[in-house]
C-alpha cells in the first residue's frame, strides 16, 4: 500500500483493508522476506477482511482452524509521525512492524 498521497488531516486513519499476501501453514518472520526467500513458499493473495475458509488451495477449502502469515508492505510512510494499530483479531497473533 502506497501512502504517498495520504493526508492525515483530510483522510484520518489508514484502513489496511485490501489485498494482502497470504501464506497458509507458514509462520514467517520479517527476516524471511528480507532475504528474498518468499519464492520458496506458496503465496496467495487474500482480501482483508475476509474469512480464509472462503479460499481454496488445490481445489480444497481451507479449514476453520490453522495458521498462516499475512503480509502487507507499506511504502512512503511518513517518518515524522507516530502510528498505532487498532486490531480486530480475537485469536492469538504476532504482529511485526
Amino acid at each position: 500500500m502506497d501512502l504517498a498521497g495520504w493526508d492525515p488531516e483530510q483522510e484520518g486513519r489508514i484502513k489496511l483493508d485490501g489485498e494482502w499476501e497470504f501464506y497458509w501453514g507458514e509462520l514467517l518472520p520479517p527476516s524471511f522476506f528480507r532475504h528474498g526467500a518468499s519464492d520458496a513458499v506458496s503465496r496467495m493473495i487474500m482480501k482483508v477482511p475476509s474469512d480464509w475458509t472462503e479460499s481454496r488451495i488445490n481445489g480444497k477449502p481451507l479449514p476453520a482452524y490453522g495458521y498462516a502469515t499475512y503480509r502487507m508492505v507499506l511504502s512512503n510512510v511518513p517518518d515524522d509521525m507516530v502510528f498505532a494499530i487498532k486490531k480486530r483479531i480475537f485469536v492469538f497473533q504476532v504482529i511485526f512492524i
